[in-house]
């Protein structure tokens, strides 16, 4: 999960300072929280079915379930792919706001640090 948000927070984070750049700006507050939570939450839609199939191994007490294939195999034949992000709502509001405000302090205290240690910058737009 990590893998994946990371990567799509930095391929989001050099198309928005590109954008930041015309403007002659910094990206946002705004813009990395929003920034991380698109990132979580593309992690989160990619890697649920994974997580709901680990889920169901952990509680299998009956050993319905041979391995993780398996159980996503018996989801999705008696659910489809609907079943396969059955919770998936839960589980963003549950982690999408924290990424979000996670990048953004991120983001904002190391620009305070950079800000700290080197002085003001002209160009510095991260």
């Amino acid at each position: 999960v990590q893998c994946t948000q990371y990567t799509v927070y930095e391929n989001i984070r050099v198309l928005v300072e590109k954008i930041a750049l015309k403007r002659n700006r910094r990206i946002t507050p705004l813009e990395f929280f929003l920034m991380g939570a698109v990132a979580k939450a593309c992690a989160t839609i990619t890697t649920y079915p994974i997580q709901l199939a680990q889920t169901k191994l952990r509680a299998d007490k009956k050993k319905q379930y041979k391995g993780t294939l398996d159980v996503l195999a018996k989801i999705f034949s008696k659910s489809g792919v609907k079943g396969l992000y059955q919770g998936v709502t839960a589980k963003l509001w549950q982690t999408v706001i924290t990424a979000a405000f996670q990048f953004l302090t991120y983001e904002e205290v190391k620009f305070l640090v950079f800000l700290f240690l080197l002085g003001p910058k002209k160009k510095n737009i991260s």
